[in-house]
């Protein structure tokens, strides 16, 4: 396997993986052990930006944030130097099962916040994203909070995650007035797909479009892409059992489209001619924006983390991903 390769993000003095790993189901969904595996394969390899949220695993019996917990098991179990990784964490998302209450307020940030450094075991995380974002909330008081973690030297920088141009623009305007540090990234949903919009917004995420891309090349925003691979659509849409099978479900709702199946025939069309691995053109995708972008991936097998993984150099040239997008 090659290399890790690191890159400093925009704006900050943190050096990155290019590759990050995403944790979402882990200790959840994916069992204890194999997702521990997961997580030491990473650091094994160079990994260093470990991708998580007070939210993930609260879904589960429990309502516990089984994501974190098991991050800070690990870290203990393993003995890992802290200083030698990047943990970015995520708070202030809605309540699970609740999607009618909102939770974008300092009070619900100050919560989040410390129960992630206990379930971790650290004093501090390097990157903090405010989850889902509230348009009936000031974006002031948030930026106050979060700047004040920083003084208090509990948190390095920070970013959003699924929010709008507008929010974003208010932000960094209201940071740059007060003589604050304004967000530093963003994350959201990007990947070689055209998504059904509709299926994404019902569960309260959000996709970077063209019009978003452009803006961040103009405010030169660094983006995390999660579901960098499309949930598997570009690798199951040609077998068989994709239309029925069940473990399909929630990649056919978000990506089962007219459109996306040219793309996954022109992506086959360029590994053939190229040699590269459907992995290599999806991550490449992300990877070669013109602005900085960093795959969030989240392998669940050995297989998947080694061909995942196996990708973290590679890069489309533009005519290549013109002719995936039909442009």
């Amino acid at each position: 396997m090659e290399k890790m390769p690191y890159v400093t993000l925009q704006g900050t003095d943190l050096v990155i993986s290019q590759v990050a790993l995403g944790t979402g189901n882990y200790a959840s969904d994916v069992p204890e052990d194999l997702s521990e595996e997961m997580l030491s394969a990473y650091y094994e390899i160079g990994g260093t930006f470990y991708d998580t949220a007070h939210l993930y695993g609260r879904y589960a019996a429990g309502d516990r944030s089984l994501s974190e917990l098991l991050i800070g098991r690990w870290l203990k179990k393993r003995n890992i130097d802290r200083s030698t990784i990047i943990i970015s964490s995520k708070g202030c998302a809605n309540v699970p099962g609740i999607r009618s209450y909102k939770r974008l307020t300092p009070k619900h940030l100050k919560e989040d916040f410390e129960e992630s450094l206990l379930n971790m075991g650290t004093d501090y995380l390097d990157f903090y994203y405010l989850h889902q974002d509230d348009v009936t909330q000031p974006v002031e008081p948030m930026i106050d909070a979060l700047n004040k973690l920083v003084k208090d030297g509990k948190l390095r920088y920070f970013g959003c995650s699924n929010w709008s141009i507008d929010r974003i623009t208010k932000a960094q305007d209201y940071a740059k007035a007060s003589g604050q540090m304004g967000f530093a990234a963003t994350q959201l949903m990007f990947n070689m797909a055209y998504p059904n919009l509709s299926a994404i917004e019902a569960v309260f995420q959000a996709f970077l479009t063209e019009r978003i891309m452009k803006f961040l090349v103009d405010i030169q925003m660094p983006f995390f892409a999660y579901s960098a691979q499309c949930r598997g659509f570009f690798y199951s849409i040609f077998k068989e059992e994709f239309k029925i099978d069940n473990q399909f479900e929630k990649c056919r709702r978000y990506y089962e489209n007219s459109e996306n199946l040219i793309r996954a025939q022109r992506a086959r069309q360029i590994c053939e001619e190229t040699g590269m691995t459907m992995s290599e053109v999806l991550l490449g995708y992300v990877m070669s924006q013109p602005v900085q972008g960093f795959p969030v991936v989240q392998p669940t097998t050995k297989a998947e983390f080694e061909s995942t993984f196996r990708a973290m150099n590679a890069r489309l040239t533009q005519n290549q991903m013109k002719f995936i997008l039909g442009y």
